[in-house]
């Protein structure tokens, strides 16, 4: 049985959250999350004037799931394959570069989230608890686009 792997083997990455950028992605999941769960129970509308476990329109299911879903798992992939190191085992694949258009993506779908989420409240009568989505939205897009603009200035296979 011949074996057609080269590179170094599959190992746990111990210093995963001594790199700033590891540490901005494990924030990036857990606010995910949080907006997944916030746009689903508290997403501005003209039907309720409070909080409401209903989907109601198509920004709040776009939000859920386009993006906040969408982006919290293939981030949470991306930090799995980090912590075993499959980046640095299959080297061949560019994973800096799809890192880096993974971000400027997830950037740019969190900017048209954070628009309908702003639609949404200023089309609706203002209910204080509804800051707390935009808030949600506002830093993940905060992270997504300070995590790209990061990738972009310090990319690893630039050459110097």
């Amino acid at each position: 049985m011949s074996h057609n792997h080269q590179g170094p083997p599959l190992m746990v990455n111990r210093g995963f959250f001594e790199e700033k950028r590891n540490v901005i992605r494990v924030c990036q999941i857990v606010v995910g999350i949080y907006c997944a769960l916030a746009n689903a129970y508290c997403f501005p509308n003209d039907l309720f004037r409070e909080c409401s476990h209903l989907y109601h329109s198509f920004p709040q299911v776009f939000s859920i799931v386009c993006v906040n879903v969408f982006f919290c798992v293939l981030t949470t992939v991306m930090v799995i394959f980090d912590v075993f190191g499959v980046s640095q085992t299959y080297y061949k694949y560019n994973f800096h570069l799809m890192e880096r258009l993974f971000s400027t993506l997830a950037a740019a779908v969190y900017c048209i989230s954070a628009l309908f989420l702003l639609m949404a409240l200023f089309q609706s009568t203002f209910v204080i608890q509804w800051l707390f989505t935009l808030m949600g939205t506002a830093l993940n897009t905060a992270l997504y686009i300070y995590d790209a603009v990061d990738r972009f200035k310090n990319d690893p296979t630039r050459g110097y």
